[in-house]
């Protein structure tokens, strides 16, 4: 009776996440039954206290535990448990990511049950498989035993398993990127009635559906559904899935630009995995670390996490690891074959002895008699064959032999030549080897020496680009979507805030790649010359004087046909922000300005900064802006691109088009937008030309 009543007890703390009553009360039944000295009993009390170092993410003392119970269930031979206390070692193995250590003991447990014909606890190992395959990226391989753990928690009616089993078969389609299969799934899921019954599998659901949301870069939406789901946890007290929401809420914050809010929630799922020793997880935090840092200018910050997401990441996916994996899912096959034929075996030796012999006496009888004739037959027709062949054989052999004796000498001088030949051309070809390896070393080094350069060039050209807090100061909201088409890139963007005026610029400079950075180099220096030293405030004035500027740096004098053309394309706003009046001059490019559902556009002088046939001063457009209103710069770029379906490219009109559909939305948002239509529409297609698109909301 004490017995019931304290494990009832440690029973009821458990459902509540009382763990360390429910230790307590398990303790005191585990002291009486080895007292009373109950094998049984003692191993499922231990077993228990497995589960529950499990649960608090204990992961040493559970093994501990689990162990202990498994000498036990031996010594008394109780091949049901023997197959569950394996099963539940393998989960903490593939909790700590030691995938090897994890099949291992599933397929051992796996064995046993199917053997014993235990259809809940085959379901519940053919689940854990398919856990592993997963983390291991073998997504069908996953599918396949997920699917045959969900067909028998239907037959066995057990809705908490059905709830996991559809969550991870949605996962696992979600990794395959077929997010379409992943949502059937995850509905049928919360579709289900009285599902908030069910915390734990409706918790991961919403986990797992703002995973989709976040891989489709809706970071907003995927928030949404990782709160939800946080909710949930925090009743539950899963640590490690609490862990995963930390890190999965910083990425999505560090895309939306809310840097202090990423961080924050990524150390706290750093505290946590170290915590749980959970290998995966670190190895994503962080990754997470190292993008945030980068970000931040911190790069030595960024290079430290980057090494330990590496070290990390290879230690739990080399390729040894995954060849131990296979190796132990075709041992298993082996073993299932094996039984099978052993078995086929045993049917066939219960058949009457004096009936096989009796057949295979009749048989061989058969065989030998029906073999003789034939051999009879065969010697007979061979011997007939022979004597008339024989004579003229050895007269046409005589001739052949006289005639392959001419040849042979023939053949022989020949190959003298040949040799002779073949080691004159085996000296020249080793030469030439040599040549060639030479060439080939200086070719690399060139190469290796270009690629330095270039990549210092996008260091450099970095370095002088403005930093974005400038447009974070002085607008309401805003966007930069910049997209170079090579290392370094032939747009720019510049600005600046002097007093009460905020000047910033959108360039598309001569070429793209290295010459196109070269000219935006030449193009900051000068613009910095301009604004800071002689204090212009007019733009149209700010072009005229880099025109000329420009011209004078690149020794452009319109008399040489042969001199060099280069120059750039575009637009300069200037935003007094006391009065909320607008400056706009462009050099071959436009701007855009939305007001009321509405895109006006300002056309700039059709021509560039450099040299031109045609040269007139560049016009100044001043208008009083409103609230809400959006400003609009950007290059070519994005309206040049080639892609859709036919090949053909972006166009003025469905940029406008776009522009005017996305711009109720926040800047950060538009930005991805951007990005996701030009990815979209370039499809397999190369990039063309260097991308930059700038919105100002006012």
């Amino acid at each position: 009776m004490i017995i019931k009543v304290s494990h009832q007890i440690g029973w009821f703390h458990e459902k509540r996440n009382n763990y360390d009553e429910t230790l307590k009360y398990y303790g005191k039944c585990l002291e009486i039954y080895k007292h009373l000295k109950n094998k049984n009993k003692i191993a499922l009390i231990l077993n228990d206290f497995g589960f529950i170092k499990w649960k608090q993410c204990d992961y040493s003392k559970s093994i501990y535990y689990f162990n202990e119970a498994l000498v036990i269930f031996k010594e008394i031979n109780n091949q049901k448990l023997i197959g569950i206390c394996l099963s539940n070692i393998g989960l903490i193995y593939s909790d700590q990511s030691n995938y090897i250590k994890a099949l291992e003991y599933f397929h051992k447990s796996l064995k046993i049950v199917e053997d014993i014909k235990d259809k809940y606890s085959t379901s519940n190992v053919l689940n854990n498989i398919g856990l592993v395959y997963n983390n291991q990226g073998e997504h069908d391989k996953a599918i396949e035993h997920y699917k045959k753990c969900l067909k028998i928690k239907v037959e066995l009616s057990d809705t908490m398993n059905i709830l996991t089993s559809l969550n991870n078969i949605g996962i696992s389609y979600s990794n395959k990127k077929d997010y379409s299969k992943s949502f059937e799934y995850y509905n049928k899921i919360l579709s289900m009635d009285n599902i908030e019954k069910y915390k734990f599998p409706h918790s991961i659901c919403l986990l797992n559906i703002g995973d989709i949301y976040n891989k489709k870069l809706e970071y907003s939406k995927a928030l949404e559904y990782y709160k939800k789901s946080l909710s949930i946890q925090n009743v539950i007290r899963d640590k490690k899935k609490i862990c995963i929401l930390y890190y999965s809420m910083a990425s999505c914050y560090f895309q939306l630009h809310q840097v202090k809010k990423a961080l924050d929630y990524n150390h706290r799922a750093l505290k946590l995995a170290k915590e749980l020793d959970i290998l995966l997880e670190l190895s994503n935090i962080y990754e997470i670390f190292s993008k945030i840092y980068f970000a931040k200018k911190n790069y030595k910050k960024s290079y430290e996490n980057h090494k330990q997401f590496i070290l990390l990441k290879d230690s739990i996916f080399n390729e040894e690891n995954i060849k131990k994996i296979t190796g132990l899912e075709y041992q298993y096959k082996y073993e299932k074959e094996k039984q099978a034929i052993a078995l086929e075996q045993a049917k066939k030796d219960a058949i009457s002895k004096e009936e096989i012999k009796r057949q295979k006496i009749m048989r061989n009888s058969f065989i030998i008699g029906f073999v003789l004739m034939l051999l009879l037959a065969a010697l007979i027709l061979w011997s007939l064959k022979q004597k008339k062949k024989a004579n003229h054989l050895l007269t046409k052999q005589k001739k052949q032999i006289e005639v392959f004796n001419l040849e042979l000498n023939q053949t022989n001088e020949k190959l003298n030549t040949t040799l002779k030949v073949v080691n004159q051309q085996k000296k020249e070809l080793n030469v030439t080897l040599e040549v060639v390896n030479l060439q080939k070393e200086k070719i690399e080094d060139a190469h290796k020496n270009i690629k330095d350069s270039i990549n210092y060039a996008s260091r450099i050209q970095n370095a002088i680009l403005p930093n974005l807090d400038i447009f974070e100061k002085a607008t309401n909201d805003y966007f930069v979507f910049f997209k170079p088409r090579d290392v370094v890139s032939g747009d720019f963007y510049w600005a600046k805030q002097i007093g009460d005026y905020f000047i910033y610029i959108t360039a598309d400079c001569t070429g793209h790649g290295v010459p196109g950075a070269f000219v935006s180099m030449l193009g900051v220096s000068l613009l910095n010359e301009i604004v800071n030293k002689k204090e212009i405030n007019q733009t149209n004035e700010v072009l005229d004087i880099l025109r000329e500027e420009m011209k004078k740096s690149l020794k452009q004098k319109g008399k040489n046909k042969n001199e060099t053309k280069d120059g750039m394309d575009l637009t300069m706003c200037i935003i007094n922000r006391k009065t909320n009046e607008l400056q706009f001059s462009g050099a071959n490019n436009s701007m855009y300005l939305y007001r009321n559902n509405e895109l006006i556009e300002f056309k700039g002088n059709r021509q560039p900064i450099g040299i031109y046939i045609k040269e007139k001063p560049f016009t100044n457009y001043e208008i009083q802006l409103q609230e809400n209103d959006v400003i609009y710069t950007f290059s070519d770029g994005y309206i040049d691109q080639f892609g859709g379906k036919k090949g053909k490219k972006f166009m003025k009109k469905r940029f406008k088009k776009l522009l005017l559909e996305i711009n109720h939305k926040d800047m950060s948002e538009q930005k991805q937008i951007l990005d996701k239509i030009f990815g979209k529409w370039k499809g397999n297609l190369n990039q063309i030309d260097d991308v930059l698109v700038i919105g100002v909301k006012i």
